[in-house]
């Protein structure tokens, strides 16, 4: 090889994110033409993913990692988001039975190939909702990566949007009695901008139940919840302020 090549491969491989992921564009943006990658891959520096992603050859690809690269590299608004996010801010309550799963939500209606690859230690699972406000990703650092998350505000609302399918509600209040600080303020935007009658109501019903002081800060008057009535569950409880119908088990919790 020749040694300019060797010094851009040592070079990539020194600014490239440990078990993550290089895309095709940062790599024009850094002098690494399409035949240079070639070659690399020939030579079993690198591995394709998929078209215009790759990744160092050997390397167990971290989800995370994957995540901070796309972040560090590319213009797209990925984010960890729902349960994701608020393990990152120390809130957590389910144990994975086998691979784990990160929840992904972007700007973008369409999942991003890489998403769907299972080399990852962790599964992804993308959503996408117009219904939620976008808002910008809180960074956190993790294991030495800068991640981009949801604010636990946005986080808790993406848990009951994705409810019941991939939460059920009883799993959404044990994150919500976890959620003893969030900003009273940026709620009320949050719940402003929400378009979903389903995951505000169930929301408010839920943070009136915690009965956390940022709670009483909130004004329920600015927030429109509609006025039809909502089966969420069959044989429930129905809740005459917020007209829904909960699990019981929920209704019944203390």
């Amino acid at each position: 090889m020749p040694l300019d090549n060797a010094n851009k491969i040592n070079r990539l491989l020194a600014e490239g994110i440990p078990n993550g992921l290089y895309f095709s564009e940062w790599l024009a943006e850094n002098g690494y033409s399409p035949q240079l990658l070639q070659q690399y891959r020939n030579t079993g520096w690198l591995e394709m993913l998929n078209r215009g992603v790759y990744y160092r050859a050997g390397e167990q690809l971290s989800a995370y990692a994957a995540v901070a690269s796309c972040a560090k590299q590319t213009q797209t608004h990925l984010r960890l988001a729902a349960h994701s996010a608020l393990e990152l801010h120390g809130v957590m309550h389910f144990v994975p039975m086998g691979k784990p799963r990160a929840m992904i939500t972007t700007d973008r209606r369409h999942k991003m190939q890489w998403l769907q690859s299972d080399l990852f230690d962790r599964n992804f699972h993308y959503f996408f909702t117009p219904q939620l406000p976008a808002e910008e990703p809180e960074m956190w650092t993790e294991h030495g990566l800068q991640l981009p998350a949801s604010s636990q505000e946005l986080a808790i609302l993406e848990c009951l949007y994705l409810a019941p399918r991939w939460y059920s509600y009883m799993d959404v209040f044990y994150l919500m009695e976890m959620l003893s600080a969030l900003r009273s303020n940026l709620v009320q935007t949050l719940l402003e901008r929400t378009t979903s009658y389903r995951v505000k109501r169930m929301f408010l019903y839920m943070a009136e139940k915690a009965a956390y002081p940022w709670w009483n800060k909130l004004d329920l008057s600015r927030i429109d919840i509609g006025t039809g009535t909502m089966q969420l569950v069959e044989n429930g409880v129905y809740i005459s302020k917020y007209k829904i119908t909960i699990p019981q088990e929920l209704k019944e919790y203390e």
